[in-house]
């Protein structure tokens, strides 16, 4: 925290602080993989494609089947992950998001591919 005044409650309490924000990360990290299970394994293909950064498309012909079978997935993936559609917050980075922190292991990745299981 250099550069940021601390509140003096907090004062002498880093180790606590650091041991705050790792159970936050965890608790976080495991809502993204409850939220992943209500998802069904196409739905889990389909989404670890979008964090790819595949288009449907791409996703349409990576799995044979059509864009409009790709585009009710997703919508069904939306509607498991998300609550609703909002002017403000891209859908689908936000689906991508809870992908990527229910399957990340805390490790940097440089390849994205590497970081994905499908």
């Amino acid at each position: 925290m250099t550069g940021r005044a601390v509140s003096p409650a907090f004062a002498g309490r880093g180790a606590e602080l650091t041991v705050l924000a790792g159970a936050f990360d965890d608790a976080v990290r495991g809502h993204a993989r409850y939220a992943l299970q209500r998802l069904t394994g196409r739905e889990r293909q389909v989404l670890a494609l979008m964090a790819e950064g595949r288009s449907n498309h791409a996703i349409a012909s990576h799995l044979f089947v059509t864009e409009y079978t790709v585009e009710k997935y997703i919508k069904n993936i939306f509607a498991a992950l998300l609550s609703a559609p909002s002017r403000t917050d891209h859908r689908r980075v936000l689906a991508v998001l809870t992908y990527l922190s229910a399957t990340m292991t805390g490790e940097p990745h440089h390849n994205i591919r590497a970081a994905i299981t499908i």
